[in-house]
């Protein structure tokens, strides 16, 4: 799906998802953006805890706001700041516990293209037989000026997704293609 911009499908995701219902777990201290838009809609944060292998996603849990985490976003390629590989075994583990605690996870592709070596991993969206991800991308039509969405995610979302905009901006259309 495309969206016309990114900054306004990240705000809707955010906003529908997890704001007034629980915290958001970052998996990237790179991504300003996102922090900025999950300050602006008042929702409280959590980082996860970066070791040499990468995030250290089972380290929630022990965080006294564990119990409110509704979503978690991250680069599902690589890690910042070590540039650790995220392997599929750490991947289906996360999405095992996304499935347990009812996660969403919002897993930003827009780097995929910024590996180093060795073949692609599968994504997060790929792996995810119980919809608990939205793939999220952005390509930069001409750079600070447009910045499109592209997304994909469990027709349920989408459609949420979708009447959610259209209850916001009823004259406008969320989607520019599907």
């Amino acid at each position: 799906h495309l969206a016309p911009s990114y900054p306004l499908l990240l705000q809707s995701i955010l906003t529908l998802f997890v704001q007034h219902q629980g915290v958001l777990v970052l998996g990237e201290i790179d991504d300003p953006l996102v922090y900025q838009t999950a300050h602006y809609l008042k929702i409280p944060l959590l980082t996860m805890p970066v070791a040499v292998e990468g995030l250290l996603f089972e380290d929630v849990l022990d965080h006294p706001q564990s119990g409110a985490i509704r979503a978690i976003y991250l680069h599902s390629y690589h890690h910042m700041p070590t540039g650790q590989r995220f392997s599929i075994k750490r991947k289906k583990k996360l999405l095992q516990m996304a499935k347990a605690h009812g996660w969403l996870i919002i897993e930003n592709v827009s780097d995929v293209d910024y590996h180093y070596g060795g073949p692609h991993t599968h994504s997060l969206y790929q792996l995810d037989p119980h919809y608990h991800v939205i793939q999220l991308s952005r390509f930069d039509a001409l750079p600070s000026i447009v910045s499109l969405g592209l997304f994909l995610g469990p027709p349920r979302l989408v459609e949420d997704l979708e009447r959610y905009h259209y209850y916001l901006y009823p004259q406008k259309n969320f989607l520019l293609e599907r």
